[in-house]
């Protein structure tokens, strides 16, 4: 997501049909122009970014701007998904598995839920554009 082409309609689509999916975790980033690369011509020659500028953000914030909308609108739609029944799924998984597939009494969930959480916490995510 955050591609020079892509358009407000262009991302909407793609978070609906992630959320058509029904994953238990749904996470967009951007993608980084790296000096050298194709990627980072185009977005020279389409005037995303200047000749030997190298940008400070990368995953979790827009490096760039697309050709419609500009970083902070991209950053608006940098969300993390997690619903209430992801963790139930989880959860159900865990307890259904054969013992040292998955831990036993979920053990791993429980210490993968605790991790995405302090994850979470760590992360700073810009404001959403009103």
């Amino acid at each position: 997501m955050g591609l020079p082409w892509d358009t407000r309609a262009s991302i909407e689509s793609l978070i609906a049909f992630a959320c058509e999916l029904d994953p238990d975790i749904v996470e967009f980033f951007y993608p980084y122009p790296f000096p050298g690369t194709l990627f980072q011509r185009q977005c020279i020659e389409l005037g995303l970014l200047a000749p030997g500028e190298i940008p400070k953000q990368s995953y979790a914030y827009p490096a760039i701007a697309t050709t419609t909308l500009s970083k902070e609108e991209l950053a608006a739609y940098r969300t993390v998904a997690l619903r209430p029944s992801t963790f139930g799924r989880a959860r159900s998984r865990a307890r259904c598995s054969p013992p040292g597939r998955l831990g036993s009494s979920g053990t791993i969930f429980v210490s993968a839920g605790r991790s995405f959480a302090n994850s979470l916490r760590r992360q700073r995510f810009p404001p959403r554009s009103p």
